[in-house]
């Protein structure tokens, strides 16, 4: 066991950039070594990450735990708001609503994290909201979400 240390420099909140994948489309991760998975993800032929947009200060994380009968289960949750409405996006996240992910992110402290394995991959939702108001800001919000047995592991892949 170690000590809770007082982190040095800057501790800032929210995500900087996210990129995602159809854990289909992933051939192989590494285990964890000390929380952190230090190769590249490796993807069957001819697959790559689809990069994420979201509006800045919209995208974040959060892995609460729960006690339960069974062990910790930490309740993972990815959301971003991406701006606007139009057909590309509708059919995109109709294509992505009945799909599994993994979500590669880094954060504003330059932190890398893969949220998500094959075993225990994310779901995925996406809501349109036009919003009432002209100045609000109209678009989708989305998440990606599971329960897990760990927490998401650094990433250096």
């Amino acid at each position: 066991m170690g000590d809770i240390n007082r982190p040095e420099g800057d501790n800032l909140g929210g995500i900087l950039r996210f990129k995602f994948i159809d854990v289909n489309d992933v051939l192989s991760i590494a285990l964890p070594i000390n929380s952190a998975i230090l190769s590249t993800v490796q993807l069957k032929p001819g697959k790559s990450w689809s990069s994420g947009y979201g509006t800045l200060e919209t995208i974040g994380y959060s892995e609460p735990g729960e006690i339960t009968d069974a062990g910790t289960i930490y309740k993972r949750m990815f959301v971003a708001f991406c701006p606007y409405e139009n057909a590309y996006s509708d059919d995109l996240l109709h294509i992505m609503r009945n799909r599994q992910f993994l979500v590669d992110y880094t954060n504003a402290n330059g932190v890398r994290k893969l949220i998500g394995s094959i075993n225990e991959p994310l779901f995925f939702l996406g809501a349109l909201n036009t919003k009432t108001k002209s100045s609000d800001l109209a678009g989708y919000s989305i998440s990606f979400f599971s329960d897990s047995s760990h927490k998401a592991y650094v990433y250096s892949g």
